[in-house]
């Protein structure tokens, strides 16, 4: 019954110690108890009163209230919920100030990076109007005057949220644009600094059931323990997980999906990868499904160079020489470094738009493919690189040399985007369909190079919000990245930049889609808040 006034946060629902007293005394002198003095009568007398009812001494619900307890129902204040498809253990304290006040959620090591911590916003239902009106009443001033009075917009919001259906704070956003017309950006609302109780606490707990550690902020956990979660994911016990060494299919399937078991029976979802590891390829476990497939590709391209080695060798000897592509680029490649990449980009181009192949006889297939075309897309990727590395070379020769102090800020957003567009696994990194595209990204640098100095003061104010840009998106991809969702799209952000780029400095040049300031605010704005 205390679990009740723990959940409704109050301590005035059950009576007080001499309401218990009394119940007790009542029922002593109901049933022949009276005369009782000492521990060993009242053993006596329980035993026999007892033979007649077993639970006469039992309190009942209503025995114990003062207060009605209806609204702290399993519903809006339940014991478990389900994330990952695994039950999870909650556990609610009224102790304000202490660590574990609120609502604290148990969660076994190996699933605490796929945490589906946006659910955890929402609290439980129970706690949600609290939580509602603490953000209203968080907002600034010439904010929060828009939504008086506050009980009346809580009332409406909780009314009209899906309850764990997205983002929180972006669902409170659209909702108050439509209760007022007024549009509260959904990052404002997730600033508004709360009292911990509005954020659940999360105790990460180990094989043995043991607490490792707790907090409110997921990303210092998984910071913390997320290598950890990694390593129990790595001795999954499974027969080739953490294979080294391939030189050839000779795992099995490649499966797109596994369920490992670890101790205390959770069962947790991992993506089995072929990693490329240079000389050989190794098999592991990924959290995240994009990551393994992604991996995989890499992998697949490097054991099929791998187990056609004779034939790789002949490509090699019949590819015309690199020294000049090398010299252009300042060496950043030497020429084994560089026939390589050319070697993995053509056969990732190759199999680029085929299905990742998950079976030694669906490798050998694709490899047979791979093999007819070798020469040829890398004869390809020797001219594309050839040019492309000539222009970097055009390029970095305007950039050295003394220098105008004015145009310092100019030359070294160059430098940066440069710096981004061509090093060492440039060929195997850039995904095919935009790796196309950079002969006119280094083209647009050129254009930029002859006409900046027209418009000094405009091409600085560009190249800060350029680099603002860029810093925000890597803040994004390294808070995904700690999260273990990293999307294809946000990754493709990057690309969006360039293709701002082309459309500021060499508009003749053509973009690859309509692209402006405020289409790459409201991209950024979907995918990374």
């Amino acid at each position: 019954m205390e679990a009740l006034e723990d959940k409704s946060r109050r301590r005035d629902l059950l009576v007080d110690e001499d309401s218990l007293y009394q119940f007790y005394a009542d029922k002593m002198a109901e049933h022949g108890g009276s005369e009782v003095v000492n521990g060993i009568g009242f053993e006596a007398w329980r035993k026999q009163v007892e033979r007649d009812n077993q639970r006469l001494l039992f309190f009942t619900e209503s025995d114990v209230m003062q207060r009605s307890a209806e609204h702290v129902s399993e519903e809006q204040y339940p014991d478990q919920v389900q994330l990952e498809g695994v039950e999870l253990e909650l556990e609610y304290a009224f102790e304000p100030g202490k660590q574990h006040d609120g609502i604290s959620i148990d969660v076994p090591l190996p699933l605490l990076p796929r945490l589906e911590i946006e659910k955890l916003d929402w609290l439980v239902p129970g706690m949600l109007a609290d939580k509602l009106e603490a953000i209203l009443r968080g907002l600034p001033k010439q904010e929060r005057k828009h939504f008086v009075p506050i009980p009346n917009y809580v009332k409406e919001l909780s009314e009209k949220l899906n309850f764990a259906e997205g983002d929180l704070f972006e669902a409170i956003s659209l909702q108050l644009l439509r209760l007022s017309g007024r549009r509260v950006p959904a990052q404002m609302l997730r600033e508004v600094k709360l009292d911990p109780l509005y954020k659940t606490n999360i105790r990460v707990l180990g094989p043995d059931g043991k607490l490792l550690g707790q907090g409110r902020d997921w990303e210092t956990l998984q910071a913390q323990f997320g290598s950890a979660a990694q390593e129990a994911l790595d001795r999954a016990p499974k027969q080739h997980w953490g294979e080294t060494g391939l030189t050839d299919w000779s795992f099995g399937d490649l499966k797109a999906q596994v369920i490992v078991r670890h101790a205390g029976g959770i069962e947790v979802e991992a993506y089995p990868a072929l990693v490329d590891a240079g000389d050989s390829v190794e098999l592991k476990l990924e959290m995240n499904r994009m990551d393994a497939e992604r991996a995989s590709l890499r992998g697949v391209a490097r054991l099929m160079l791998i187990s056609m080695q004779a034939h790789v060798t002949q490509v090699r000897h019949r590819l015309p020489k690199l020294a000049q592509a090398v010299l252009y680029t300042n060496k950043i490649f030497n020429e084994r470094l560089l026939q390589d990449q050319i070697l993995i980009s053509a056969v990732l181009q190759l199999i680029d738009q085929a299905v990742l192949p998950r079976t030694e006889a669906d490798f050998r297939a694709l490899r047979e493919t791979v093999r007819a075309n070798l020469y040829d897309t890398a004869l390809e990727r020797v001219q594309f690189v050839t040019e492309l590395h000539a222009g970097y070379h055009r390029i970095s020769k305007q950039l050295g040399g003394k220098v105008n102090l004015q145009t310092v800020p100019v030359l070294n957003d160059i430098r940066a985007q440069l710096n981004v567009l061509v090093y060492p696994q440039y060929l195997s990194q850039t995904p095919p369909q935009w790796l196309a595209h950079l002969p006119r990204y280094i083209q647009a640098i050129e254009v930029r190079l002859e006409k900046y100095q027209r418009n000094l003061r405009q091409q600085v104010l560009w190249s800060d919000e350029l680099g603002q840009w860029a810093q925000r998106l890597q803040a994004a991809i390294t808070k995904a990245q700690t999260r273990g969702a990293v999307s294809v799209e946000l990754l493709d952000l990057r690309w969006w930049i360039e293709e701002y780029r082309v459309s500021l400095f060499a508009q003749e040049l053509g973009t690859q889609f309509k692209i402006s300031e405020k289409r790459l605010k409201q991209r950024f704005t979907e995918l990374a808040g």
